[in-house]
């Protein structure tokens, strides 16, 4: 990154919008209405959103708190309390949807930057490093706006950034559908074996039988032995 056609800037440069939602927000709770992100729903690796576990609120949207926090396309998201540095990217239309006072929002504008690309870019295992080196907070892990708005980017050309941010979506949606056919034929598996194996089997011709009577003189069992230090050396 010190090739000089990268050009060195800041979050704060990049964007129109740093922000945070407010505590309180207790009062505002629902069990339906618009979605309420918070920092279980960004991810410790990657920058897609984890929306497998939604909260709600009921908030008018027009006003100042809803104004002020309320999540759009292409913003960035950042936790900024407990595990600093995750980072989610509002990839799609999410419809009414506001952020928590543990997550920050950034919202990227200008013309130089890919929106997707400087997501990438913060989520990488250097930069993770970097958020908790910024701790605000000392024992209690935290980050202010002024910190998140000085934070230093450095980026290619707008081309490179997009061909970047494209590849590295490619690849994040390949990893979630291995991931996603790796849990399918788990759960598949654990099924097969609990129906074939334990106790419930109710398949016809099968029995029940001790080890020693498979094995027979095969069978060996042995308890393990304490080491004395003289026979680890």
């Amino acid at each position: 990154m010190t090739n000089r056609i990268w050009l060195k800037t800041t979050l704060g440069e990049l964007a129109t919008k740093i922000t945070s939602g407010s505590r309180g927000w207790a009062k505002y709770y629902s069990r339906n209405g618009a979605l309420f992100l918070r920092m279980t729903n960004l991810s410790k690796n990657g920058i897609n959103l984890m929306l497998h576990d939604k909260k709600y609120v009921s908030l008018k949207s027009l006003s100042r708190e809803g104004q002020r926090t309320r999540v759009e396309k292409n913003d960035i998201l950042i936790s900024i309390t407990a595990e600093l540095g995750k980072i989610g990217f509002v990839e799609d239309e999410l419809g009414e949807a506001y952020v928590n006072q543990h997550v920050a929002l950034v919202r990227i504008t200008s013309k130089q930057a890919n929106p997707k690309f400087v997501a990438y870019y913060l989520a990488e295992a250097n930069q993770r490093n970097l958020w908790q080196r910024l701790n605000d907070s000392g024992a209690k892990a935290g980050l202010n706006l002024q910190t998140i708005n000085k934070y230093p980017i450095y980026l290619p050309s707008l081309a490179e950034q997009n061909t970047t941010a494209d590849l590295l979506s490619t690849w994040d949606q390949a990893i979630e559908k291995a991931e996603r056919l790796i849990a399918a034929k788990e759960k598949r598996y654990s099924w097969l074996l609990r129906r074939m194996i334990t106790k419930e089997c109710t398949q016809p011709g099968w029995k029940q039988s001790k080890l020693k009577d498979i094995l027979g003189k095969e069978l060996i069992i042995e308890k393990g032995k304490a080491l004395r230090k003289d026979d680890i050396i």
